[in-house]
């Protein structure tokens, strides 16, 4: 996820879904998987002079960590897979992520927050591609949770397919994969899927 997209209006529906199922299934513990990629802010025109943001509002407005504030009013441990993401070292991302997730015991919410989604044709650094789905899914224990963040994409019955895609991924038949929606950001889905 870029950095700029974070606290967003699908932030709201994303964690408003996400609290609602970790109080649903009884899970305490969130692994946000953040594809993290910074960037950077333009500068404000202050009366004809350009300035620079100060740090205490990109730390505040682009620090995506802040969420775990929200775990905290929640009763729900958020952590955020932080690690930056590049389409070139996709592989060694994938790799300590694995590592990381292995560290939880007991039952967990991975939830997948690339920029777009799955990718629907060819990867791009935007996307998780399906290979990469189904090698989380796989290291998986039992009750836990895998979450999927999904964006509008250009073809009607975007949705039913991505979903589609994802079971595919996951080996998984569709009617296993379960989704949050809201009016408030109609142009995403969120995919969750039990082990």
């Amino acid at each position: 996820m870029k950095d700029i997209f974070y606290a967003d209006k699908r932030d709201m529906a994303k964690w408003g879904g996400m609290i609602h199922l970790c109080n649903l299934k009884k899970i305490g513990t969130v692994i946000q998987v953040a594809y993290y990629r910074e960037s950077s802010l333009p500068k404000l025109n202050f009366d004809g002079k350009m300035v620079d943001f100060p740090d205490e509002i990109k730390m505040h407005f682009r620090n995506i960590e802040n969420i775990s504030l929200l775990g905290k009013y929640a009763g729900v441990n958020i952590k955020v897979f932080k690690e930056p993401f590049s389409h070139e070292t996709r592989n060694e991302y994938h790799e300590r992520l694995i590592k990381n997730l292995n560290r939880y015991k007991n039952p967990k919410v991975v939830f997948l927050d690339p920029d777009n989604g799955l990718a629907p044709g060819t990867c791009k650094e935007e996307h998780v591609a399906p290979d990469e789905v189904k090698e989380i899914w796989d290291g998986l224990k039992k009750n836990d949770i895998l979450v999927f963040y999904q964006h509008m994409y250009r073809r009607t019955g975007w949705d039913i397919t991505s979903r589609d895609n994802l079971a595919k991924a996951c080996r998984v038949i569709p009617n296993r994969v379960q989704q949050w929606s809201s009016e408030i950001a109609h142009d995403v889905v969120f995919f969750f899927i039990e082990k």
